[in-house]
């Protein structure tokens, strides 16, 4: 038998769907010992594209072209940041790369090359501001009110990752001090961040809903007492979101705003950098720049000279 016609046989046994490869791909990233939020954050994006193909009729991987995946990007881009739309390019990237790399398909040419969407800039955004923060802490409602509030509360209070929130567990919190361990943080880097007096008081009144736990239980479940995903707690902020009447916010958005506040509150940038779990000082400085801006708009607002001279 030819290597040519052996190639079309072979071509053909792992020509399956878009569903298929992916399930192959996550199975790929958990044997790389990748944290369960780093699995989560693939296969939410993964199931988006590939729901999103399946609407257009294309459920083969090798019928997916670079305008696909740029009309994909582009309508994410309606309801997503700049940064929230490149984290779904990465997922895609990554995705196909690894296709690529595990089969060695020939005649195919990796469609994401030639897609290049626009890069985040690399000034933090301003996160969820405090007013929008208290509207969605009001519009928690009905069975899971205490856990979505709580939820909020933690995320601002702690600024940590959103993969790291879902993956703790109750053993990771000391419940007395409000200590938390951050096992695998980005980079599969552990770390300790803290919650403050409020945020543990609702943290112990929520736990006590649940029952009689084990230490690795995990902290915050879902609507059926499961571990939370990313996917879900994002679906949770914006139905909340709904409710206050406002844009929902990104999950990121939060670990923005406590960074922001922890300088307006006087917290030095080392210190900052440490409880973000940030691989180098520069990252945390980018957010400097906007409480620089404040103190210009408050010399603006009273400066003497300023105030004393008209005209």
């Amino acid at each position: 038998m030819s290597t040519v016609k052996q190639g079309q046989q072979i071509r053909q046994i792992i020509y399956g769907t878009i569903q298929h490869f992916i399930t192959g791909f996550i199975v790929e990233r958990r044997s790389r010992g990748l944290v369960e939020g780093t699995i989560e954050y693939y296969f939410s994006e993964l199931e988006g594209f590939a729901n999103f193909l399946d609407l257009l009729g294309v459920v083969q991987l090798e019928e997916i072209t670079p305008d696909l995946i740029r009309q994909y990007l582009l309508q994410l881009s309606k309801t997503r940041n700049e940064g929230g739309v490149h984290a779904s390019f990465r997922a895609i990237r990554a995705f196909f790369n690894w296709y690529e790399n595990e089969f060695e398909p020939d005649n195919w040419k990796n469609p994401i090359r030639k897609v290049k969407p626009k890069s985040p800039s690399k000034e933090p955004l301003p996160g969820v501001s405090l007013g929008e923060f208290n509207l969605l802490i009001d519009a928690c409602y009905g069975q899971w009110e205490l856990r979505d509030r709580v939820s909020l509360m933690f995320l601002l209070d702690t600024g940590c990752r959103a993969a790291e929130f879902c993956s703790l567990n109750l053993g990771d919190v000391d419940l007395v001090t409000g200590s938390i361990i951050i096992k695998h943080g980005k980079g599969d880097k552990r770390r300790v961040v803290f919650i403050g007096r409020v945020v543990l008081r609702e943290l112990r009144r929520y736990l006590k809903t649940r029952g009689n736990l084990k230490a690795e239980a995990p902290l915050f479940v879902n609507d059926e007492n499961e571990r939370v995903k990313y996917g879900g707690l994002l679906a949770r902020i914006r139905r909340i979101s709904k409710k206050a009447g406002i844009a929902a916010p990104g999950l990121h958005d939060f670990r923005r705003a406590f960074a922001i506040n922890m300088l307006r509150n006087g917290v030095d940038v080392i210190t900052l950098s440490r409880l973000m779990g940030h691989s180098s000082l520069e990252v945390t400085k980018r957010y400097l720049h906007q409480i620089e801006e404040d103190l210009r708009q408050a010399h603006v607002k009273g400066s003497p000279v300023d105030n004393q001279i008209k005209g």
